[in-house]
């Protein structure tokens, strides 16, 4: 991890799909694209962003699935479920997002999972299939803290 963005509170990492991708059903998913991981925090191997500093964070989850396909993408909190981005079986490929702002401890960790096999949609030159995260503040909280 690049400990001096740490210190400073510069937490942010930005995820992708730019190639069509099979995704298998309930498993973490891991991201082929990193376009940015400012502070390191982000493992695309593991799939995992584990925080390393007290603060609050905000998190964006985007897909796109292929023409009749359906997607469900789970954002994840130290194994709690907490929201979902959707798409349903359709003649034509569509997109769902969601977004959260959470309170968070040094070593949480925050992952996406699929709820079923899924087929998302991506190109080079068109990316839809993103997970972001940023740090908004530093916090002061105690360790064993949570929400």
């Amino acid at each position: 991890m690049a400990l001096a963005q740490v210190e400073a509170g510069q937490i942010a990492f930005s995820v992708a799909f730019r190639e069509e991708t099979t995704l298998l059903a309930d498993k973490v998913v891991k991201y082929s694209h990193i376009y940015t991981n400012h502070g390191g925090a982000y493992s695309k191997a593991a799939g995992i962003f584990r925080v390393p500093r007290n603060g609050m964070y905000v998190f964006n989850l985007h897909g796109k699935t292929q023409s009749g396909k359906e997607l469900h993408l789970d954002l994840y909190h130290n194994d709690k479920y907490l929201i979902s981005a959707f798409t349903r079986d359709s003649s034509q490929s569509q997109s769902g997002a969601n977004s959260v702002v959470l309170r968070l401890i040094k070593g949480d960790e925050i992952y996406v999972k699929t709820r079923g096999a899924a087929s998302v949609f991506g190109r080079p030159e068109t990316t839809y299939v993103v997970f972001n995260g940023f740090i908004l503040g530093l916090l002061s909280i105690p360790d064993e803290y949570r929400d």
